[in-house]
């Protein structure tokens, strides 16, 4: 009888399981430090952005557009309000206010036509990426 294709370590059914199993059960015991690690790095990351210092995650991420601004080359047209899908953003004065209960989907830095909006995770970024068939007017329905 041929071996099904893979790694076996015999050929019986039940010792098969069990060694998925254990290969599952030492992958999770080693990768969990990890998670932890990430999140209370990435939860800090936010905090920092958020000025929020004991802030939940969720309530962090809402906050960091604290550190979002917008450079000269905004010129208050608006569409980082209109492509914001929770209503987040003013325009007061020919420029954007950020209200405090943002999502961090990046649409305003996305869809920015002057490519002014700056900040936060923001920071350091140029590339603004959007699936080629979206269509700002797709966003504005």
């Amino acid at each position: 009888m041929e071996p099904e294709a893979g790694f076996h370590l015999c050929n019986c059914q039940s010792q098969r399981k069990i060694g998925i199993k254990t290969v599952n059960s030492v992958i999770k015991t080693l990768l969990y430090p990890l998670g932890v690690i990430m999140h209370s790095s990435i939860l800090n990351n936010y905090r920092k952005l958020a000025k929020a210092a004991k802030a939940d995650f969720d309530d962090a991420v809402r906050l960091t557009d604290h550190s979002y601004h917008v450079d000269e080359r905004c010129d208050g047209c608006g569409i980082c309000a209109k492509v914001c899908p929770v209503a987040n953003i003013e325009i007061t004065d020919e420029k954007p206010v950020w209200l405090h209960h943002c999502e961090s989907c990046l649409a305003c830095f996305v869809w920015c036509p002057q490519k002014a909006v700056y900040g936060g995770i923001l920071s350091g970024k140029s590339e603004r990426y959007h699936h080629p068939d979206v269509k700002l007017r797709d966003m504005l329905l």
